[in-house]
């Protein structure tokens, strides 16, 4: 049994790496379509040198996850390791990062850099396979807690301060945008002018768990972005379909005609209105390439007299 499981395991990460070298000259900006029957489990695009853009399919998981590596000369940085593969199913996910960082190491001629291994936030569905990193030479996992980035990043306050990440030759700023999920966080990659939504911002339903940290969130991204210039939005998930307002229902397996992943910064400003119009919102609301969705905090119950 453990020699099959052993045989699987091989077969898988050679089916996985070489679908992912015939991907990589397709560009991420495109739509991806997730679900097809036959697709690898996990896909991989190279959206400059040194950044690239993986994704989890459909049929490995329902959330379909986007996973992003970017390095430098010297460091890294892994955001997000996915989510729980399907039952019988594995996803080489370290052996397609080992793959890339060693092609990385072998165009820049520099050795192989060490790790980084963070996340957009501490949701299941983005950090499955952080046990396969943390046994990892040469790498750092940080665990998706705000109290745990806060004291790593050496933020003075959180969220209000930003973080800087050096890779060598390639800065990442780290933007707190907690409402989604306590510990969410945006990266900004200076040399592609990308910034990474997570999901507080991506082509499908925004859930907003905190709305006053949220909005919050909201007007530091607004802030930030006057200042820095950005080229692509890109997010955590793709829900949306091509036409405008129309998302696929939770689950869905095959999207075959999906939206693409980048959103461009004026999303930034749609975002920003829209939360300055619904107010306390209670009901979704729907715009071209995002949805609003309120999660509200259950109602207490008044306690039930006791009866002598």
């Amino acid at each position: 049994m453990q020699h099959h499981r052993l045989v699987r395991l091989v077969v898988a990460t050679i089916v996985a790496l070489t679908a992912a070298s015939a991907a990589r000259a397709q560009s991420p900006l495109v739509a991806w379509n997730s679900g097809r029957a036959g697709e690898p489990l996990l896909t991989v695009r190279a959206l400059a040198p040194g950044f690239w853009v993986l994704r989890q399919s459909k049929l490995s998981n329902a959330e379909a996850p986007f996973i992003y590596l970017m390095a430098g000369t010297t460091r890294a940085l892994l955001v997000d390791t996915g989510a729980e593969p399907a039952a019988g199913t594995t996803l080489p996910l370290r052996e397609l990062v080992d793959s890339l960082l060693a092609e990385h190491a072998t165009r820049t001629r520099t050795p192989m850099v060490p790790l980084l291994v963070m996340h957009s936030h501490g949701h299941r569905d983005h950090k499955a396979l952080d046990a396969a990193f943390r046994t990892r030479a040469q790498t750092v996992v940080v665990t998706a807690v705000a109290d745990t980035i806060q004291a790593f990043l050496a933020l003075p306050r959180w969220p209000d301060a930003e973080g800087t990440i050096e890779l060598g030759g390639r800065t990442i700023t780290v933007l707190p945008t907690p409402g989604h999920e306590p510990a969410h966080l945006m990266y900004y990659d200076a040399t592609t002018r990308t910034l990474l939504g997570g999901d507080m911002l991506y082509p499908g339903l925004l859930t907003v768990r905190d709305l006053a940290a949220f909005q919050a969130s909201t007007l530091r991204l607004v802030r930030f972005a006057k200042s820095h210039p950005i080229s692509a939005i890109l997010g955590a998930h793709v829900e949306m379909t091509r036409e405008r307002r129309i998302m696929y229902p939770l689950g869905t397996v095959a999207q075959s005609d999906e939206h693409v992943l980048a959103l461009p910064a004026s999303i930034i400003d749609t975002l920003a209105a829209a939360l300055t119009h619904v107010g306390d919102f209670r009901e979704d609301d729907v715009h071209d390439d995002i949805i609003l969705n309120r999660v509200l905090p259950p109602v207490a119950q008044p306690a039930k007299p006791r009866t002598l």
